[in-house]
């Protein structure tokens, strides 16, 4: 829990983070990523001033002293441009160098990214493009010279600054020099107040500055005081979400504030002559610096150089105040979390690399080895009332120890990776099934011909809408649980993200990427009367956000994590990532195929060596088996004959050979229970090119459906399986003997069956109470190997 908080302030930065290497048009530089990594501050930097505002070298040179001022002040520079149509935010010194030389760049602001993106042109981006890329990957704070606005006549022309269209409309705090003189002042601030966008001076006065001069005869609405004050601002609108950007108007150094004066006559000198030569839009800004220049011998180019200077300074101290101020909120909200817990679990926590004290006493459980998790020869104690289960010849907690909010003898809490889908459900209704509504293989053509034939016909079926995926299942169900999950997955931007986001209310989704132009994956099954899955089609494109870059974002959180459990919803790399870095901590990994092609991913790189536990369903379990080159047990066109004994005997004979691969297997056999097979001598982790096994001691359980009370009426089997996994990640991480967690997960996933919601509304830590489970389940399961 603690890294994990601590890796908050690094999200607070935007989950729109998972943009910086995801996209065909983003490229991050090595010191820009790093610094998003480890969440230090860094400061974003135009282009346009090195392709547009400034003549060569002092463009070079300036851009070069600009960022060692940033440096030297203890943040990240991070200078936008567009280099043969990538975005690259932070360049290295050949790619400046590169940019100031070359005369073909394109001026590039918002309407112009189509053009030299598709094109594959190099440009400079201006205040509104720069913003555009430091949003997308979570950088708040941005320096530059001076802001476009409200040009002069536009009642006429119509000719606005897009700088302030999209300072309205993305929430980059830009700190700089206000407007030129040469723009109407009075109607820029205007139009920023409209726009909704908070301007504030900076310094001792609210006057605000007009570039070169530190007064342009206007009033800012407010004023800040140090770089203290304006990150507080900065940070407010952040959080509250507020959505626009914030302008801070820094006046020029006072030392060249005196030529002022002199630098405004040639200003409007150089205005007329504009008109004269009929010079308008995006030219108008470089043709007057230039003539200004020229008809100031210099001073304007040296004052220029000194505000740009200025601004760097104090934009940079602002940064780092910004991110100082959000670690200590993170702080806060660690202490007052371990605080509340403490009270509401009535034990005292602490946490150190070493053990933790719970209750007084001292544990020495600093993570749990996969046998130790999972192995019914070993003993495993927890604080709290123990019973012996001696038919298990185990201990288990008889009250074990809630996670509620995180709280409990781990230091981390459980993290799950995977899909988020809105799901629309149809079900065939029994009315219109033959043989009184039985679903079963030997009707299944019959009804697919009478029902479902492809004449453009609307057929009798109760639709219903719900949220799921199979990793949201699992995160709901463990936070239900009380076990406060981590779920990295992502969602689009668009109503059906928001509704699914908002069913999650009770979880934690900062881990959630919402990228724009992506829709959120949607999942169609028609299920048969009885609740069984007939087909099921989805779009689950945005999965592919889900990037091993993007999963890194919360490497200290994954570090800490008792157990991580991966759906194969995402891709296979993302797969073989997460394993990577669950190895290098030594965590144990959960897999859950979620279909039977996706189930293949795990052996389609080197992930299966890190894989701890995995919960095939028979389908999915003959797909892994043929990954590892072994056909199917049985031939296809048997399977339909198959009896109980059959499936059972087919699913040992896979599971003999894909033990030598994944350690334990859980097998969900639908109303036949479930299949546990465990090579429990099998190594804690094989490293990389090590497949080495010890002799195994192999063993296979079958767990049936039974419950001693009546039956329950079923409504949907579809989120049974995932149930069934959340309950059973509970009793592993709070101690249970692998019999008793199997059978938890048989009573949530029996729970499920009774909702039409994947997860039960009704599942919580109370229902996991060992002594219930096993008065409702009182029987040993069958060992068959």
């Amino acid at each position: 829990m603690i890294g994990q908080l601590r890796l908050l302030s690094r999200r607070i930065k935007g989950v729109v983070q998972c943009t910086r290497k995801f996209s065909e048009f983003l490229q991050l530089s090595p010191e820009t990523s790093d610094a998003l990594q480890h969440n230090r501050p860094l400061v974003a930097l135009e282009s346009t001033i090195i392709t547009h505002g400034m003549p060569y070298p002092e463009n070079i040179r300036t851009a070069v002293e600009v960022e060692g001022i940033i440096r030297k002040n203890g943040a990240t520079p991070a200078t936008v441009a567009i280099l043969k149509g990538k975005v690259h935010i932070g360049l290295t010194s050949e790619q400046l160098e590169e940019l100031a030389c070359d005369e073909n760049t394109i001026k590039t602001s918002r309407r112009d990214f189509p053009v030299v993106l598709g094109k594959k042109l190099s440009g400079g981006t201006t205040v509104s493009g720069t913003m555009i890329a430091a949003h997308k990957v979570g950088i708040p704070v941005f320096v530059t010279g001076g802001i476009g606005g409200v040009h002069r006549g536009a009642e006429k022309s119509m000719d606005i600054s897009t700088d302030l269209t999209e300072l309205g409309r993305t929430p980059v705090a830009v700190v700089c020099a206000g407007v030129k003189s040469i723009l109407d002042i009075g109607r820029t601030l205007e139009y920023l107040e409209t726009q909704g966008v908070c301007v504030a001076s900076y310094g001792n006065s609210f006057d605000f500055p007009a570039f070169f001069t530190p007064k342009s005869g206007f009033t800012a609405p407010y004023n800040v005081l140090d770089p203290t004050e304006a990150a507080k601002l900065i940070d407010s609108s952040l959080s509250f979400g507020v959505g626009s950007g914030m302008l801070i108007a820094v006046p020029i150094p006072e030392e060249h504030a005196a030529a002022g004066e002199v630098i405004e006559q040639a200003i409007q000198q150089a205005v007329m002559e504009a008109q004269a030569r009929s010079i308008t839009g995006k030219d108008v800004t470089p043709f007057i610096l230039q003539r200004v220049n020229e008809l100031t011998e210099g001073q304007s180019l040296q004052a220029n150089i000194a505000l740009i200077k200025n601004n760097a300074d104090i934009g940079s101290k602002i940064a780092i105040e910004l991110s100082a101020l959000r670690k200590q909120k993170i702080d806060r909200n660690i202490k007052q979390d371990l605080g509340s817990n403490s009270q509401s679990s009535n034990c005292k926590i602490q946490v150190s690399s070493s053990n933790q004290i719970v209750n007084g006493k001292k544990t020495n459980l600093k993570r749990l080895h996969p046998q130790t998790m999972f192995d019914s020869d070993k003993d495993v104690k927890m604080s709290g009332s123990i019973s012996t289960h001696r038919s298990y010849g185990t201990e288990c907690p008889a009250n074990p120890p809630e996670m509620s909010n995180g709280g409990s003898s781990f230091s981390g809490r459980p993290v799950v990776v995977g899909g988020s889908n809105v799901d629309f459900v149809t079900t065939i209704p029994r009315s219109v099934i033959p043989n009184g509504g039985r679903s079963n293989v030997e009707i299944a053509n019959t009804m697919l011909a009478q029902l479902l034939r492809p004449d453009g016909g609307t057929y009798s079926g109760e639709v219903r809408q719900s949220y799921g995926g199979v990793g949201r299942n699992i995160a709901d169900g463990l936070a239900r649980l009380g076990c406060n999950p981590f779920f990295i997955s992502a969602v689009g931007r668009d109503i059906n993200g928001d509704a699914l986001l908002n069913s999650c209310r009770h979880m934690d989704i900062q881990g959630v990427a919402r990228p724009d132009g992506h829709s959120t994956a949607t999942y169609n099954a028609t299920l048969w009367p009885t609740g069984e899955l007939m087909l099921g089609s989805g779009y689950m494109y945005i999965h592919g956000w889900i990037t091993p870059d993007y999963i890194s974002t919360f490497e200290e959180t994954i570090s800490q994590a008792p157990i991580v459990c991966i759906d194969g919803n995402i891709s296979a790399k993302a797969i073989e990532h997460t394993c990577d870095l669950c190895s290098k901590y030594r965590i144990p990994v959960w897999f859950e195929p979620t279909e039977m092609h996706h189930a293949r991913k795990p052996f389609q790189t080197r992930a299966f060596e890190y894989i701890t536990f995995t919960s095939p369903n028979r389908d999915e379990l003959r797909a892994m088996a043929r990954a590892t080159g072994i056909g199917d047990a049985v031939s296809t066109s048997d399977q339909r004959q198959l009896s109980e004994q059959d499936i059972l005997d087919e699913c040992i004979s896979l599971c003999q050979h894909l033990v030598e691969y994944i350690p334990n297997i859980i097998v969900t056999l639908g109303k036949y229970g479930v299949l546990v097979f465990r090579d429990k001598q099998g190594p804690f982790m094989c490293e990389r090119g090590n497949t080495t096994k010890m002799e195994t001691a192999l063993s296979a359980y079958h767990y049936p459906v039974c419950f001693d009370d009546s039956p329950v009426d079923i409504v949907s089997v579809s989120g049974a399986g995932d149930s069934l996994v959340a309950a059973m990640v509970y009793g592993i991480i709070h101690g249970y003997d692998p019999h008793m967690c199997v059978k938890a997960g048989l009573l949530a996933a029996r729970q499920s069956l009774q909702f039409h919601q994947a997860i039960p509304p009704t599942l919580s830590p109370n229902l996991m109470n060992v002594q219930d489970i096993e008065k409702l389940m009182s029987w040993k399961p069958t060992r068959l190997l």
